[in-house]
C-alpha cells in the first residue's frame, strides 16, 4: 500500500506542477481530462479500490478523494487566473 500511496503522491505533485505551468484555459481543461476524466489518472486508480480489503479501501479512497479536490481547486483557481490575465 505504501507504494500506491507513493505513486499517488506523485501523481498528484506532477498534475498539480502541470496546472501551475498552464497558460491557458485549454491546457487546464486538457490536464483536467488527463487527470479526472473517465479514463484519467485518478480515476483509474479510483477503480483499483474494488479489489482492495475494507480497511486499504478506506484509507485509499479519503487519500485519492484528498487528491481530486486538490486538483479540482487548483484547476478552477488557476482557470480564474488565467480568464483574468487573458481580459488585460
Amino acid at each position: 500500500m505504501v507504494t500506491k500511496m507513493q505513486s499517488l503522491d506523485a501523481v498528484c505533485s506532477e498534475i498539480l506542477a502541470a496546472v501551475a505551468a498552464a497558460d491557458s484555459v485549454d491546457v487546464l481543461e486538457a490536464i483536467r481530462i488527463d487527470a479526472l476524466g473517465k479514463k484519467g489518472r485518478v480515476s483509474m486508480m479510483m477503480r483499483d479500490l474494488g479489489g482492495m480489503d475494507a480497511e486499504a479501501r478506506k484509507t485509499a479512497g479519503l487519500a485519492l478523494n484528498k487528491v481530486k479536490d486538490a486538483i479540482s481547486l487548483a484547476i478552477g483557481e488557476d482557470r480564474k487566473s488565467t480568464r483574468l490575465n487573458s481580459s488585460h
